[in-house]
């Protein structure tokens, strides 16, 4: 991981240090530090999400849209818990660009902010660029899906359960784990060779030991209540095995999803 942030440009500006990915520097600092108030005056920035620890704005420049994440310590829990952790910013910055160094599909980690001053009291700021023409799963799911005409739905689901199964097997092989993975920290882009997932909620996410994982996977309902969740009628224990299949023991793949095919007569 310090190899990672190696990688990145150190900037300190308005009392903040920052971590950020080269050529970002004069798009998102301006002489003050962060371009946020610049942002909010010109109607670029808007608050989509706000709560006592965390401010999430959406900010739309000429070429890109970002998420600007503004965590708070804003009870004694938040502060004490800093005291023996990381801040909650520089913990997804490190997950995002860990995700991005293994090839996992998620939103790209911009720039990571700590205010300087004692450790109890500082405030942190990490900031994505957003994906393009996605929503979440959940919402595809419940939304989009029923739309479709009768002779579209069935497929569609079979290719999202088939998406699905690539996707988790992509996390695990690269030695990823989720300890909150629902459809709601899932985004959806469908695009003509199939449905393109992607990974949020990086806070959640954490290494795990490939043995370990796979001996878990291997137990039965493993995955079932990933897709019963999805709303996807796989019922059958062998399809769903041939989705998600284990081979030479450690390695898991993704399978592609086959319909079934009645057997001849007399066959």
């Amino acid at each position: 991981m310090s190899t990672l942030l190696g990688r990145l440009h150190k900037i300190e500006a308005g009392g903040i240090r920052w971590h950020i990915q080269p050529g970002w520097e004069e798009r998102l600092l301006g002489p003050c530090g962060l371009r946020l108030d610049e942002w909010l005056r010109g109607g670029q920035a808007q608050i989509v999400k706000e709560g006592p620890h965390r401010t999430v704005y959406r900010i739309h420049l000429a070429d890109a849209c970002l998420y600007l994440k503004h965590y708070r310590l804003a009870d004694l829990k938040a502060r004490l818990r800093q005291l023996i952790r990381p801040a909650k910013a520089f913990r997804e910055f490190q997950h995002a660009l860990a995700l991005s160094d293994r090839a996992v599909p998620t939103v790209l980690p911009l720039a990571m902010g700590e205010r300087l001053g004692s450790r109890s009291g500082r405030e942190s700021y990490f900031i994505t660029r957003g994906l393009d023409d996605v929503q979440p799963l959940g919402r595809f799911l419940e939304k989009d899906l029923p739309l479709l005409g009768d002779g579209q739905q069935t497929p569609a689901r079979h290719q999202v359960a088939a998406a699905l199964g690539v996707f988790v097997a992509r996390l695990h092989e690269a030695g990823i784990a989720h300890h909150d993975l629902h459809v709601a920290n899932i985004m959806i882009r469908r695009e003509e060779s199939g449905p393109a997932l992607f990974l949020l909620d990086l806070d959640a996410v954490s290494p795990v030991i490939a043995t370990f994982l796979a001996r878990q996977l291997r137990q039965p309902g493993s995955f079932e209540s990933l897709f019963q969740l999805a709303g996807l009628p796989i019922r059958s224990r062998a399809i769903l095995a041939r989705l998600l299949h284990y081979e030479t023991g450690e390695q898991w793949t993704a399978r592609n999803l086959r319909r079934e095919r009645p057997s001849p007569p007399g066959g």
